[in-house]
Protein backbone atom coordinates (compact mmCIF):
# COMPACT_ATOMS: atom_id res chain seq x y z
CA UNK A 1 0.00 0.00 0.00
CA UNK A 2 2.94 2.34 0.73
CA UNK A 3 4.34 1.56 -2.58
CA UNK A 4 1.21 2.43 -4.21
CA UNK A 5 0.97 5.73 -2.53
CA UNK A 6 4.54 6.55 -3.29
CA UNK A 7 3.92 5.86 -6.82
CA UNK A 8 0.96 8.00 -6.70
CA UNK A 9 2.84 10.83 -5.18
CA UNK A 10 5.54 10.62 -7.63
CA UNK A 11 3.05 10.78 -10.35
CA UNK A 12 1.58 13.82 -8.82
CA UNK A 13 4.88 15.53 -8.43
CA UNK A 14 5.64 14.75 -11.94
CA UNK A 15 2.49 16.21 -12.97
CA UNK A 16 3.17 19.47 -11.27
CA UNK A 17 6.54 19.83 -12.79
CA UNK A 18 5.13 19.43 -16.20
CA UNK A 19 2.65 22.04 -15.53
CA UNK A 20 5.18 24.50 -14.27
CA UNK A 21 7.32 24.15 -17.35
CA UNK A 22 4.46 24.90 -19.68
CA UNK A 23 3.68 28.08 -17.92
CA UNK A 24 7.07 29.50 -18.68
CA UNK A 25 6.36 29.45 -22.44
CA UNK A 26 4.20 32.05 -24.09
CA UNK A 27 0.95 30.72 -25.17
CA UNK A 28 0.50 29.81 -28.70
CA UNK A 29 -1.60 32.24 -30.64
CA UNK A 30 -4.99 30.97 -31.50
CA UNK A 31 -5.18 29.22 -34.71
CA UNK A 32 -6.59 31.36 -37.43
CA UNK A 33 -9.69 29.72 -38.91
CA UNK A 34 -9.62 29.27 -42.54
CA UNK A 35 -12.51 31.12 -44.02
CA UNK A 36 -14.70 29.01 -46.31
CA UNK A 37 -16.40 30.97 -49.05
CA UNK A 38 -20.17 30.68 -49.16
CA UNK A 39 -21.45 28.15 -51.57
CA UNK A 40 -22.35 29.42 -54.97
CA UNK A 41 -25.87 28.31 -55.99
CA UNK A 42 -26.09 27.66 -59.67
CA UNK A 43 -29.57 27.23 -61.27
CA UNK A 44 -30.02 24.11 -63.36
CA UNK A 45 -29.83 24.71 -67.07
CA UNK A 46 -33.24 25.31 -68.76
CA UNK A 47 -34.89 22.63 -70.94
CA UNK A 48 -33.82 22.72 -74.52
CA UNK A 49 -36.39 24.49 -76.84
CA UNK A 50 -38.83 22.40 -78.83
CA UNK A 51 -37.69 21.63 -82.32
CA UNK A 52 -39.55 23.65 -85.01
CA UNK A 53 -42.81 22.03 -86.27
CA UNK A 54 -42.87 21.59 -90.03
CA UNK A 55 -45.93 23.10 -91.80
CA UNK A 56 -48.84 20.70 -92.51
CA UNK A 57 -49.13 20.10 -96.22
CA UNK A 58 -52.60 18.72 -97.16
CA UNK A 59 -52.53 15.53 -99.17
CA UNK A 60 -53.63 15.54 -102.77
CA UNK A 61 -57.47 15.74 -103.35
CA UNK A 62 -59.18 12.46 -102.52
CA UNK A 63 -62.75 13.27 -103.90
CA UNK A 64 -64.54 10.48 -105.68
CA UNK A 65 -67.58 10.25 -107.87
CA UNK A 66 -70.83 8.58 -106.80
CA UNK A 67 -70.85 4.88 -106.12
CA UNK A 68 -73.76 3.91 -108.34
CA UNK A 69 -76.27 1.15 -107.55
CA UNK A 70 -78.38 0.29 -110.59
CA UNK A 71 -81.46 -1.92 -110.61
CA UNK A 72 -84.13 -2.62 -113.23
CA UNK A 73 -87.53 -4.31 -113.14
CA UNK A 74 -88.20 -6.54 -114.99
CA UNK A 75 -84.67 -7.87 -115.11
CA UNK A 76 -83.76 -8.29 -117.90
CA UNK A 77 -86.03 -5.55 -119.34
CA UNK A 78 -87.77 -7.66 -121.96
CA UNK A 79 -91.42 -8.43 -122.72
CA UNK A 80 -94.46 -7.83 -124.93
CA UNK A 81 -95.66 -4.34 -125.81
CA UNK A 82 -96.57 -2.25 -123.92
CA UNK A 83 -93.62 -2.98 -121.62
CA UNK A 84 -93.41 -0.99 -118.37
CA UNK A 85 -89.84 -0.83 -117.04
CA UNK A 86 -88.76 0.67 -113.69
CA UNK A 87 -85.17 1.98 -113.39
CA UNK A 88 -83.88 2.41 -109.83
CA UNK A 89 -80.70 4.16 -108.59
CA UNK A 90 -81.91 4.86 -105.05
CA UNK A 91 -79.11 2.77 -103.50
CA UNK A 92 -76.43 5.10 -104.92
CA UNK A 93 -74.05 6.80 -102.43
CA UNK A 94 -71.31 9.45 -102.66
CA UNK A 95 -68.12 8.91 -100.59
CA UNK A 96 -67.71 12.67 -100.11
CA UNK A 97 -71.32 13.26 -99.12
CA UNK A 98 -71.96 15.42 -102.16
CA UNK A 99 -75.56 15.72 -103.39
CA UNK A 100 -76.41 13.36 -106.22
CA UNK A 101 -78.35 14.18 -109.36
CA UNK A 102 -80.05 11.51 -111.44
CA UNK A 103 -80.87 11.40 -115.15
CA UNK A 104 -82.60 8.84 -117.36
CA UNK A 105 -82.37 8.46 -121.13
CA UNK A 106 -84.85 5.74 -122.03
CA UNK A 107 -83.44 5.23 -125.50
CA UNK A 108 -86.67 5.86 -127.41
CA UNK A 109 -86.50 9.65 -127.38
CA UNK A 110 -87.95 10.10 -123.89
CA UNK A 111 -85.92 11.38 -120.92
CA UNK A 112 -86.39 12.14 -117.24
CA UNK A 113 -84.40 13.58 -114.36
CA UNK A 114 -84.74 14.49 -110.71
CA UNK A 115 -85.87 11.46 -108.72
CA UNK A 116 -83.71 8.39 -108.15
CA UNK A 117 -86.42 6.12 -109.62
CA UNK A 118 -88.25 6.38 -112.95
CA UNK A 119 -90.85 4.24 -114.72
CA UNK A 120 -91.24 4.24 -118.48
CA UNK A 121 -93.54 2.33 -120.83
CA UNK A 122 -92.22 1.12 -124.17
CA UNK A 123 -94.75 0.55 -126.95
CA UNK A 124 -94.21 -1.36 -130.15
CA UNK A 125 -95.59 -0.31 -132.51
CA UNK A 126 -95.01 2.63 -132.95
CA UNK A 127 -91.81 2.55 -130.85
CA UNK A 128 -88.64 0.58 -131.69
CA UNK A 129 -88.29 -3.15 -131.09
CA UNK A 130 -85.27 -2.46 -128.84
CA UNK A 131 -83.83 0.57 -127.09
CA UNK A 132 -80.57 1.32 -125.23
CA UNK A 133 -81.45 2.96 -121.93
CA UNK A 134 -78.75 4.94 -120.11
CA UNK A 135 -79.17 6.00 -116.48
CA UNK A 136 -76.58 8.17 -114.69
CA UNK A 137 -75.77 9.57 -111.22
CA UNK A 138 -73.66 12.76 -110.89
CA UNK A 139 -72.34 14.79 -107.95
CA UNK A 140 -71.73 18.02 -109.82
CA UNK A 141 -67.95 17.56 -110.30
CA UNK A 142 -66.77 17.30 -113.83
CA UNK A 143 -65.85 13.76 -114.68
CA UNK A 144 -67.73 12.30 -111.72
CA UNK A 145 -70.41 10.56 -113.78
CA UNK A 146 -71.45 7.01 -113.00
CA UNK A 147 -73.78 5.35 -115.51
CA UNK A 148 -75.45 2.03 -116.29
CA UNK A 149 -76.88 0.87 -119.60
CA UNK A 150 -79.65 -1.61 -120.37
CA UNK A 151 -80.89 -3.00 -123.67
CA UNK A 152 -84.69 -2.98 -123.56
CA UNK A 153 -86.34 -5.48 -125.90
CA UNK A 154 -90.02 -5.05 -126.76
CA UNK A 155 -92.01 -7.70 -128.61
CA UNK A 156 -94.87 -6.79 -130.92
CA UNK A 157 -97.82 -8.28 -129.06
CA UNK A 158 -100.29 -6.97 -131.63
CA UNK A 159 -99.06 -9.00 -134.59
CA UNK A 160 -101.73 -11.65 -134.12
CA UNK A 161 -104.03 -10.02 -131.58
CA UNK A 162 -107.59 -9.83 -132.81
CA UNK A 163 -109.21 -10.34 -129.44
CA UNK A 164 -110.98 -7.21 -128.12
CA UNK A 165 -110.92 -6.35 -124.43
CA UNK A 166 -113.78 -7.20 -122.10
CA UNK A 167 -115.53 -4.50 -120.07
CA UNK A 168 -118.50 -4.17 -117.75
CA UNK A 169 -120.07 -1.06 -116.24
CA UNK A 170 -121.68 -0.43 -112.87
CA UNK A 171 -123.56 2.57 -111.45
CA UNK A 172 -124.12 2.19 -107.69
CA UNK A 173 -126.92 4.80 -107.58
CA UNK A 174 -129.23 4.99 -110.61
CA UNK A 175 -132.18 6.95 -109.19
CA UNK A 176 -130.73 10.46 -108.92
CA UNK A 177 -132.57 12.89 -106.67
CA UNK A 178 -129.67 14.87 -105.10
CA UNK A 179 -126.86 17.12 -106.27
CA UNK A 180 -124.23 14.45 -105.61
CA UNK A 181 -122.23 13.38 -108.67
CA UNK A 182 -123.20 10.15 -110.37
CA UNK A 183 -120.40 7.62 -109.84
CA UNK A 184 -119.77 5.28 -112.79
CA UNK A 185 -117.38 2.32 -112.43
CA UNK A 186 -116.04 -0.11 -115.02
CA UNK A 187 -113.99 -3.29 -115.04
CA UNK A 188 -111.82 -3.97 -118.07
CA UNK A 189 -109.26 -6.62 -119.01
CA UNK A 190 -107.33 -7.61 -122.12
CA UNK A 191 -104.81 -10.26 -123.13
CA UNK A 192 -102.36 -7.50 -124.16
CA UNK A 193 -103.08 -4.29 -122.27
CA UNK A 194 -106.04 -1.99 -121.67
CA UNK A 195 -105.02 1.52 -122.69
CA UNK A 196 -108.24 3.41 -121.95
CA UNK A 197 -111.86 3.06 -120.86
CA UNK A 198 -114.36 5.52 -122.29
CA UNK A 199 -117.63 6.32 -120.51
CA UNK A 200 -120.74 7.47 -122.42
CA UNK A 201 -124.28 8.36 -121.38
CA UNK A 202 -126.83 7.78 -124.14
CA UNK A 203 -130.12 9.64 -124.21
CA UNK A 204 -133.01 7.74 -125.64
CA UNK A 205 -133.88 10.80 -127.68
CA UNK A 206 -130.79 12.91 -128.13
CA UNK A 207 -127.04 12.88 -128.72
CA UNK A 208 -124.57 10.88 -126.64
CA UNK A 209 -122.89 12.61 -123.69
CA UNK A 210 -119.18 11.75 -123.15
CA UNK A 211 -118.48 11.37 -119.43
CA UNK A 212 -114.72 10.97 -119.58
CA UNK A 213 -111.79 8.71 -120.48
CA UNK A 214 -109.72 6.87 -117.85
CA UNK A 215 -106.37 5.40 -118.87
CA UNK A 216 -105.35 3.57 -115.69
CA UNK A 217 -107.29 1.52 -113.16
CA UNK A 218 -109.40 2.00 -111.19
CA UNK A 219 -111.69 2.93 -114.08
CA UNK A 220 -114.08 5.40 -112.44
CA UNK A 221 -115.64 8.72 -113.45
CA UNK A 222 -117.93 11.14 -111.65
CA UNK A 223 -120.72 12.65 -113.71
CA UNK A 224 -121.37 16.05 -112.18
CA UNK A 225 -124.62 17.97 -112.63
CA UNK A 226 -126.25 15.65 -115.19
CA UNK A 227 -129.25 17.09 -117.02
CA UNK A 228 -132.60 15.72 -115.98
CA UNK A 229 -133.94 12.78 -117.91
CA UNK A 230 -133.30 9.10 -118.64
CA UNK A 231 -129.95 7.77 -119.79
CA UNK A 232 -128.22 4.52 -120.64
CA UNK A 233 -124.62 4.53 -119.37
CA UNK A 234 -122.07 2.29 -121.08
CA UNK A 235 -118.30 1.81 -121.16
CA UNK A 236 -115.98 1.20 -124.11
CA UNK A 237 -112.58 -0.41 -123.50
CA UNK A 238 -109.61 0.09 -125.85
CA UNK A 239 -106.49 -2.09 -125.94
CA UNK A 240 -102.91 -1.41 -127.04
CA UNK A 241 -103.49 -3.08 -130.40
CA UNK A 242 -106.38 -0.87 -131.48
CA UNK A 243 -109.18 -3.27 -130.56
CA UNK A 244 -112.23 -1.92 -128.73
CA UNK A 245 -115.40 -3.33 -127.21
CA UNK A 246 -118.48 -1.93 -125.45
CA UNK A 247 -119.98 -3.25 -122.27
CA UNK A 248 -122.46 -5.99 -123.11
CA UNK A 249 -125.07 -4.35 -120.89
CA UNK A 250 -125.70 -0.68 -120.23
CA UNK A 251 -127.07 0.70 -116.98
CA UNK A 252 -130.16 2.89 -116.87
CA UNK A 253 -129.89 6.15 -114.93
CA UNK A 254 -132.87 8.38 -114.21
CA UNK A 255 -132.22 11.97 -113.09
CA UNK A 256 -135.39 13.32 -111.49
CA UNK A 257 -136.71 16.76 -112.52
CA UNK A 258 -136.53 18.00 -108.94
CA UNK A 259 -132.79 17.37 -109.11
CA UNK A 260 -132.51 20.21 -111.65
CA UNK A 261 -132.45 23.83 -110.67
CA UNK A 262 -136.09 24.49 -111.45
CA UNK A 263 -136.88 26.80 -108.55
CA UNK A 264 -136.79 29.92 -110.69
CA UNK A 265 -138.31 28.40 -113.79
CA UNK A 266 -141.62 30.10 -114.52
CA UNK A 267 -141.75 29.96 -118.31
CA UNK A 268 -142.91 26.95 -120.33
CA UNK A 269 -140.96 25.99 -123.44
CA UNK A 270 -141.83 27.31 -126.86
CA UNK A 271 -142.22 25.05 -129.88
CA UNK A 272 -143.10 25.57 -133.54
CA UNK A 273 -144.04 22.83 -135.99
CA UNK A 274 -143.06 23.31 -139.61
CA UNK A 275 -145.48 22.55 -142.46
CA UNK A 276 -144.62 19.01 -143.59
CA UNK A 277 -143.90 18.12 -147.21
CA UNK A 278 -146.50 16.08 -149.06
CA UNK A 279 -144.61 12.79 -149.01
CA UNK A 280 -145.15 9.26 -147.72
CA UNK A 281 -143.68 8.67 -145.23
CA UNK A 282 -143.76 12.26 -144.06
CA UNK A 283 -141.03 13.75 -141.84
CA UNK A 284 -142.32 16.06 -139.14
CA UNK A 285 -139.97 18.82 -138.00
CA UNK A 286 -140.26 21.01 -134.88
CA UNK A 287 -138.01 23.62 -133.25
CA UNK A 288 -138.18 24.01 -129.46
CA UNK A 289 -136.43 26.30 -126.96
CA UNK A 290 -136.48 26.70 -123.18
CA UNK A 291 -134.41 28.50 -120.55
CA UNK A 292 -133.82 25.31 -118.55
CA UNK A 293 -133.55 22.85 -121.42
CA UNK A 294 -135.80 20.70 -123.58
CA UNK A 295 -136.32 17.15 -122.35
CA UNK A 296 -138.29 15.89 -125.38
CA UNK A 297 -140.69 16.86 -128.15
CA UNK A 298 -143.71 14.64 -128.73
CA UNK A 299 -145.63 14.59 -132.04
CA UNK A 300 -149.37 14.00 -132.44
CA UNK A 301 -151.70 13.20 -135.33
CA UNK A 302 -155.40 13.98 -135.41
CA UNK A 303 -157.35 10.80 -136.20
CA UNK A 304 -161.14 10.98 -136.13
CA UNK A 305 -161.07 14.20 -134.13
CA UNK A 306 -158.76 12.68 -131.50
CA UNK A 307 -155.15 13.74 -131.02
CA UNK A 308 -153.01 10.59 -130.81
CA UNK A 309 -149.31 10.44 -129.96
CA UNK A 310 -147.11 9.02 -132.70
CA UNK A 311 -143.82 9.25 -130.82
CA UNK A 312 -141.03 11.49 -129.58
CA UNK A 313 -138.84 13.18 -132.11
CA UNK A 314 -135.12 12.61 -132.52
CA UNK A 315 -132.96 15.49 -131.28
CA UNK A 316 -130.86 16.91 -134.12
CA UNK A 317 -129.17 19.61 -132.06
CA UNK A 318 -129.82 23.33 -131.58
CA UNK A 319 -133.42 22.65 -130.58
CA UNK A 320 -134.43 20.78 -133.74
CA UNK A 321 -136.47 17.56 -133.55
CA UNK A 322 -137.70 15.25 -136.31
CA UNK A 323 -139.95 12.22 -136.55
CA UNK A 324 -140.84 10.19 -139.66
CA UNK A 325 -144.45 9.03 -139.91
CA UNK A 326 -145.90 6.39 -142.19
CA UNK A 327 -149.61 6.39 -142.94
CA UNK A 328 -152.31 4.80 -145.01
CA UNK A 329 -152.96 6.52 -148.28
CA UNK A 330 -154.91 8.79 -148.69
CA UNK A 331 -154.58 10.97 -145.61
CA UNK A 332 -156.16 14.31 -144.71
CA UNK A 333 -155.29 15.27 -141.14
CA UNK A 334 -153.48 17.73 -138.87
CA UNK A 335 -150.32 17.40 -136.79
CA UNK A 336 -149.18 19.08 -133.57
CA UNK A 337 -146.14 18.85 -131.33
CA UNK A 338 -145.72 19.26 -127.58
CA UNK A 339 -142.41 20.35 -126.05
CA UNK A 340 -141.50 19.24 -122.51
CA UNK A 341 -138.74 20.99 -120.56
CA UNK A 342 -136.50 19.44 -117.91
CA UNK A 343 -138.55 21.00 -115.11
CA UNK A 344 -141.79 19.35 -116.11
CA UNK A 345 -143.39 22.27 -117.96
CA UNK A 346 -144.81 21.78 -121.45
CA UNK A 347 -146.48 23.69 -124.25
CA UNK A 348 -148.20 22.80 -127.49
CA UNK A 349 -147.18 23.93 -130.94
CA UNK A 350 -149.19 25.42 -133.74
CA UNK A 351 -151.44 23.10 -135.79
CA UNK A 352 -150.32 22.17 -139.30
CA UNK A 353 -152.51 20.58 -141.93
CA UNK A 354 -151.45 17.63 -144.07
CA UNK A 355 -153.17 16.30 -147.19
CA UNK A 356 -151.84 13.43 -149.25
CA UNK A 357 -153.69 11.91 -152.18
CA UNK A 358 -152.72 8.55 -153.60
CA UNK A 359 -150.57 8.86 -156.70
CA UNK A 360 -151.03 6.69 -159.74
CA UNK A 361 -147.94 4.64 -158.94
CA UNK A 362 -149.17 3.87 -155.42
CA UNK A 363 -152.63 2.30 -155.18
CA UNK A 364 -154.77 2.89 -152.13
CA UNK A 365 -154.01 0.65 -149.20
CA UNK A 366 -150.31 1.50 -148.85
CA UNK A 367 -148.81 0.36 -152.14
CA UNK A 368 -150.48 -3.02 -152.22
CA UNK A 369 -149.86 -3.57 -148.48
CA UNK A 370 -152.21 -4.11 -145.57
CA UNK A 371 -153.50 -2.00 -142.69
CA UNK A 372 -153.54 -2.94 -139.01
CA UNK A 373 -154.37 -1.18 -135.77
CA UNK A 374 -151.75 -1.59 -133.03
CA UNK A 375 -152.46 -0.80 -129.37
CA UNK A 376 -150.13 -0.90 -126.38
CA UNK A 377 -150.89 -1.31 -122.67
CA UNK A 378 -147.78 -0.52 -120.57
CA UNK A 379 -148.11 -1.45 -116.88
CA UNK A 380 -144.93 -0.09 -115.26
CA UNK A 381 -144.67 2.66 -112.63
CA UNK A 382 -143.69 5.92 -114.39
CA UNK A 383 -143.51 3.86 -117.55
CA UNK A 384 -142.80 5.37 -120.95
CA UNK A 385 -141.59 3.74 -124.13
CA UNK A 386 -141.46 3.71 -127.90
CA UNK A 387 -143.05 1.20 -130.27
CA UNK A 388 -141.63 0.70 -133.76
CA UNK A 389 -143.34 -1.07 -136.62
CA UNK A 390 -141.00 -2.42 -139.28
CA UNK A 391 -138.24 -0.10 -138.05
CA UNK A 392 -140.37 3.07 -138.01
CA UNK A 393 -141.72 4.88 -134.97
CA UNK A 394 -145.34 3.90 -134.57
CA UNK A 395 -146.40 4.76 -131.00
CA UNK A 396 -145.11 6.73 -128.06
CA UNK A 397 -146.34 4.59 -125.21
CA UNK A 398 -147.08 5.90 -121.74
CA UNK A 399 -148.45 4.02 -118.76
CA UNK A 400 -151.83 2.58 -119.70
CA UNK A 401 -153.50 2.02 -123.05
CA UNK A 402 -152.12 3.78 -126.13
CA UNK A 403 -152.66 3.39 -129.84
CA UNK A 404 -155.38 2.01 -132.04
CA UNK A 405 -154.16 4.11 -134.98
CA UNK A 406 -154.43 2.54 -138.47
CA UNK A 407 -150.96 1.76 -139.83
CA UNK A 408 -149.82 0.39 -143.17
CA UNK A 409 -147.87 -2.85 -143.07
CA UNK A 410 -146.46 -5.21 -145.65
CA UNK A 411 -148.15 -8.38 -146.74
CA UNK A 412 -146.57 -11.30 -144.97
CA UNK A 413 -144.05 -10.90 -142.17
CA UNK A 414 -143.94 -7.70 -140.04
CA UNK A 415 -141.84 -6.78 -136.98
CA UNK A 416 -142.97 -4.90 -133.86
CA UNK A 417 -140.24 -3.66 -131.50
CA UNK A 418 -140.80 -1.88 -128.18
CA UNK A 419 -138.20 -0.14 -126.00
CA UNK A 420 -138.62 1.00 -122.41
CA UNK A 421 -137.55 4.64 -122.06
CA UNK A 422 -138.44 5.14 -118.40
CA UNK A 423 -139.77 2.98 -115.63
CA UNK A 424 -139.48 1.98 -112.00
CA UNK A 425 -139.86 -1.62 -111.00
CA UNK A 426 -141.26 -4.58 -112.86
CA UNK A 427 -144.51 -4.88 -114.77
CA UNK A 428 -146.02 -6.03 -118.06
CA UNK A 429 -146.45 -4.73 -121.59
CA UNK A 430 -149.40 -5.96 -123.63
CA UNK A 431 -149.85 -5.49 -127.38
CA UNK A 432 -152.95 -6.17 -129.43
CA UNK A 433 -153.43 -6.12 -133.18
CA UNK A 434 -156.59 -5.71 -135.20
CA UNK A 435 -157.44 -5.15 -138.84
CA UNK A 436 -155.60 -7.35 -141.31
CA UNK A 437 -153.23 -8.99 -138.79
CA UNK A 438 -153.48 -12.79 -139.01
CA UNK A 439 -154.67 -14.32 -135.72
CA UNK A 440 -152.26 -16.94 -134.35
CA UNK A 441 -149.31 -15.64 -136.40
CA UNK A 442 -147.52 -13.87 -133.52
CA UNK A 443 -143.98 -15.14 -132.88
CA UNK A 444 -141.70 -13.91 -130.08
CA UNK A 445 -138.51 -12.25 -131.27
CA UNK A 446 -137.12 -10.94 -127.95
CA UNK A 447 -138.26 -10.58 -124.34
CA UNK A 448 -139.82 -12.62 -121.57
CA UNK A 449 -143.26 -13.56 -122.93
CA UNK A 450 -146.09 -14.33 -120.52
CA UNK A 451 -148.99 -15.04 -122.88
CA UNK A 452 -149.73 -15.27 -126.60
CA UNK A 453 -153.37 -15.58 -127.65
CA UNK A 454 -154.91 -14.83 -131.02
CA UNK A 455 -153.71 -11.35 -131.96
CA UNK A 456 -152.52 -10.32 -128.45
CA UNK A 457 -149.20 -10.86 -126.69
CA UNK A 458 -148.02 -9.99 -123.15
CA UNK A 459 -144.39 -9.54 -122.01
CA UNK A 460 -143.01 -9.44 -118.47
CA UNK A 461 -140.72 -6.43 -117.85
CA UNK A 462 -137.97 -5.64 -115.37
CA UNK A 463 -138.80 -1.97 -115.93
CA UNK A 464 -135.23 -0.92 -116.76
CA UNK A 465 -134.68 1.84 -119.33
CA UNK A 466 -133.41 0.34 -122.57
CA UNK A 467 -135.22 -2.98 -122.10
CA UNK A 468 -136.41 -4.38 -125.47
CA UNK A 469 -139.19 -6.74 -126.46
CA UNK A 470 -140.13 -7.73 -129.99
CA UNK A 471 -142.49 -9.99 -131.92
CA UNK A 472 -143.47 -10.75 -135.51
CA UNK A 473 -146.87 -11.17 -137.13
CA UNK A 474 -148.27 -11.75 -140.56
CA UNK A 475 -150.75 -9.56 -142.41
CA UNK A 476 -153.09 -10.33 -145.29
CA UNK A 477 -154.33 -7.86 -147.93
Amino acid sequence: MVGALAGGAAAAVGGVALAGSSADKPPNPPEKRKEVPPPVIIDPPPNPPDPPVPPVIPPPSAEHGPKIDCRVNPDPPEGPSPLAVTFNMCGTTDPDGDPIRYSFDFGDGATSQGECRAKHTYSYPPGPASALATICARDGTRGHDACCQYTVKVRNACAKDERPPTVSVDVPVTDITTDDPVVVNARASDNVHVTAVEFIATQYYGPDIPLGIVRNPPYTVQWRKPPCGSYQVKAIAHDACGNAASSSESVGVYVHPQRCTCGGDTQPPSVRLASPPSTDPVTLHADATDDTGIARVEFFVNVGGKSTSIGDGKALGKGAYELPYSFECPLDTTFTATAHDVCGKSSESNVVEFVYSCSSDRPAGGGGGSVVQLSSDLRVVNGRGLVLLNGRAALSAAKGMTGGVPMPVVRGDNLVEALVAEGKGGGTWRFELSGEAVAGSLLVEAGDVVQVAGRAIVFRLAGKPGERVAFRFKATP
